[in-house]
């Protein structure tokens, strides 16, 4: 009570007082705070960035190649794919060679699974201008328009038969020079469309359009047997439909029939003469449902993986697909079925290390990522596009039921990422009978994605995916998958801040051009970073030494100041708790104030003093200004609580008994 009385019989000391304080505290909450921020901000700079190398399309390139067979010039286009060898062998020692700028290399897979209970999203449902769906089936990116969504049976009336003709096509190009053959008979049918039997459900009802058909046949003896006839109703089968009226508004309909299956009784190899000498493939091989790898003859190979394509339907398709003879076709059928609910799923080691995550081209908007305990037991949890999730009504915490079914490395008219094709937009793989599918397994949705990108299609990006993939922890996946060294499949996740380094370091190794580059902006915002910080270290000198300027001045003012008040009170035979007690609540009265204060003045300065301290090196702010009240209150009581227990230390000194001083 004391003190405070007298506090207001000298307000003019007291309110200097004050003000000394609430200019030490405001000094110490903003050089601290600011400080504090900027280097919490730069030892969490790395959790929050990730810098990644992806290799290009330097080494996938078309060229065109000249060759003579059979007495005849041709000219073949063919696209190169995979990487070199010697490409290949560097890239897998490079990152064990250069630890200082390499942090890891991230190897998703591609797993292929049967989600009966999902609709895929499909490429036909949405705008065709700029859309990666619409692709060259020979272009050197694959279209995800395609496997496994483009088997399809229809039924047509056969109107026309054109003559056979025969080409060879190439089937090994070494250097410059086309050294096998294999030749090729082909007839086009053309008719119209009378049902589809077997077909995506995202597909148009065909019935009525035009439809010209590409008949591979094993020779011209296999066309005599057919016994076509105009006007009859046939029922085929292929791998490559494709709407037209989709893409191009023609009602019509070019389907190459059959698999891609090859005759290998055909091959020819091409004589450095010109010449071409008959080198029929009799043995085959393949790997069983036990991954042994089993030789056979090429018959046995061929009745193992062939796929029906035409058969005439009289009776119609239903008294067809009823009888014995439509047993294969029953069996094409169920699997168009499967293959139309079949999803790309992706195992991930990290999902920020995927491409497109990494640039922030796609981003999760619900939910969370996967938690590194996830990712290292292998729980079953996964993460789906928000495109797929809405078409489907389900969301996060809902689960999903899928049936892995592997990749089958003998299908003869399946494209692996292994190839180099199939490495963009990756879809899922055929399902046939040599596959199986593994047990029901259920999956939670933990959270869902956004792909700016979903469905556009922007040349020499090799990066893409469709709404359709889905990411799960690597560990989950039962079964195996398919890997491949380029594209979406291999991210190189660099050190932070050492993207130039690591571009020199593969300049010198003769690739310049193989790799580019993504920090997330890390260079610039580091950049700034690192001078604000600096910046910030010399308003912190500045600051505390202000700060301990006042503190001294302070005690100069007060509690050294009140020692003849003390001497009074001792002469007048105030105890010694009473004399400790005014000085205490003689500077509390003072520093409770003032620190309330300083902390209001420290908050309202904040943003300011921010502002200049960038100013000054002349960065943009990517650091974020915003007031942190819970630093600024830690150290305006933490310096409370500091001057409040020197003055009691004064208070101590000073009210010590003179007899007991002089004893001692």
């Amino acid at each position: 009570m004391l003190s405070i009385k007298n506090a207001f019989r000298r307000p003019i000391v007291s309110v200097l007082g004050i003000l000394l304080v609430v200019a030490m505290v405001a000094f110490s909450c903003v050089a601290i705070g600011q400080a504090s921020v900027a280097t919490n901000t730069l030892n969490t700079l790395d959790e929050n960035f990730t810098t990644i190398a992806l290799i290009t399309a330097k080494y996938r390139k078309s060229e065109n190649f000249t060759w003579q067979g059979g007495g005849k010039d041709f000219t073949i286009n063919a696209t190169t794919s995979q990487l070199p060898e010697e490409v290949k062998n560097w890239l897998s020692e490079m990152p064990n060679d250069n630890t200082d700028t390499v942090k890891a290399v991230a190897s998703p897979g591609l797993a292929s699974a049967y989600i009966p209970d999902l609709e895929v999203d499909f490429f036909a449902e949405h705008d065709y201008e700029d859309s990666m769906a619409h692709r060259d089936p020979l272009a050197p990116y694959p279209s995800p328009a395609g496997a496994p969504y483009t088997c399809a049976v229809l039924e047509f009336k056969l109107n026309h038969i054109g003559e056979p003709t025969q080409t060879y096509v190439p089937l090994q190009i070494v250097g410059n020079a086309v050294t096998q053959v294999e030749k090729r008979t082909n007839i086009l049918l053309q008719g119209r469309i009378t049902s589809a039997v077997g077909l995506h459900d995202g597909y148009k009802n065909p019935t009525g359009y035009y439809i010209t058909v590409n008949l591979p046949l094993q020779n011209l003896e296999e066309f005599e047997g057919l016994d076509l006839t105009a006007g009859e109703k046939y029922i085929i089968y292929g791998i490559y439909y494709q709407d037209h009226e989709w893409s191009s508004g023609n009602k019509e309909i070019f389907f190459p029939i059959g698999n891609g299956e090859h005759y290998y009784e055909n091959i020819y190899t091409v004589n450095t003469d010109g010449s071409m000498t008959p080198a029929p493939i009799t043995e085959k091989s393949y790997i069983n449902e036990n991954g042994e790898t089993v030789i056979c003859s090429s018959e046995e190979y061929a009745e193992r993986y062939s796929v029906p394509t035409i058969a005439h339907v009289p009776d119609g398709v239903e008294a067809f697909l009823a009888s014995e003879e439509g047993a294969e076709w029953r069996t094409a059928i169920e699997h168009i079925e499967i293959n139309s609910h079949a999803f790309p799923v992706i195992g991930v080691q990290k999902l920020g290390y995927i491409a497109d995550f990494a640039r922030e081209n796609a981003r999760i908007v619900e939910g969370r990522d996967f938690t590194q305990e996830e990712l290292d037991s292998g729980e079953r949890v996964c993460i789906i596009s928000e495109t797929l999730a809405a078409k489907n009504g389900i969301g996060v915490g809902d689960t999903i039921d899928m049936n892995y079914y592997i990749y089958d490395w003998s299908v003869p008219y399946q494209s692996y990422i292994k190839d180099g094709r199939g490495v963009v937009e990756p879809a899922p793989y055929f399902y046939t009978s040599t596959t199986g599918l593994t047990d029901k397994e259920s999956y939670t949705i933990v959270g869902l994605y956004r792909d700016e990108t979903e469905w556009t299609y922007v040349e020499g990006d090799l990066y893409s995916f469709t709404p359709n993939t889905i990411f799960v922890p690597e560990s989950s996946v039962t079964g195996s998958m398919d890997y491949s060294d380029q594209a979406f499949f291999r991210t190189y996740v660099l050190k932070n801040g050492s993207v130039d380094e690591f571009q020199q370091m593969v300049a010198d190794a003769g690739y310049d051009g193989l790799f580019v580059c993504y920090d997330q902006g890390y260079s610039v915002i580091a950049e700034s970073l690192y001078a604000y910080d600096e910046v910030a270290r010399r308003a912190l000198t500045v600051g505390v030494s202000a700060s301990l300027v006042l503190a001294v001045l302070y005690f100069i003012l007060f509690p050294l100041q009140q020692k003849k008040n003390v001497m009074l009170m001792s002469t007048l035979g105030a105890p010694r708790k009473n004399r400790i007690a005014y000085i205490l609540g003689s500077n509390l009265c003072i520093l409770l104030p003032g620190t309330v204060l300083g902390l209001l003045l420290g908050i309202g300065a904040w943003q300011t003093v921010s502002s200049l301290l960038y100013s000054s090196v002349k960065a943009e702010l990517y650091l974020s200004i915003d007031v942190n009240v819970p630093i600024l209150l830690t150290i305006s009581v933490i310096q409370f609580i500091f001057i409040f227990s020197v003055a009691a230390i004064f208070a101590l000194l000073m009210t010590r008994d003179r007899k007991m001083y002089q004893r001692n």
